[in-house]
């Protein structure tokens, strides 16, 4: 049976609101970078397994189509903005934790004389 409400080329969501579409985006992003705490939970941090759940809940709940399309009110932007805000501070903060962790894992000790450690995130 072919149903009418899908059309096999709609492939995106046009917006009026590229801003919101710029931030969700962000937000993603910013969530993935937070699974390095996976990473620190190897060697015994605890998972922010709740932290991450609700981040993930806030990106979300506002990718609807009514904010993504463009058509809802202003308000609504407002809200979404400040869970975006909610989400890159808790991100971020889980992915310090976790590279601080890992880091100090790392041994920065140089075997010759004249050498320097360095430790690079690739972000």
């Amino acid at each position: 049976m072919k149903s009418e409400l899908y059309f096999e080329y709609h492939r995106g969501v046009m917006t009026t609101q590229a801003n919101h579409k710029r931030i969700c985006a962000r937000a993603k992003r910013s969530h993935q970078r937070g699974e390095v705490a996976s990473l620190a939970w190897l060697d015994g941090r605890a998972y922010p397994g709740k932290e991450l759940t609700e981040d993930w809940k806030k990106v979300l709940f506002n990718q609807f189509h009514d904010l993504a399309a463009g058509s809802g009110i202003g308000q609504i932007y407002r809200d979404a903005q400040k869970d975006y805000d909610v989400v890159r501070w808790s991100t971020n903060e889980i992915d310090a934790g976790a590279l601080e962790t890992v880091a100090n894992l790392i041994d920065t000790h140089g075997s010759r004389a004249g050498q320097f450690p360095v430790v690079v995130y690739n972000r």
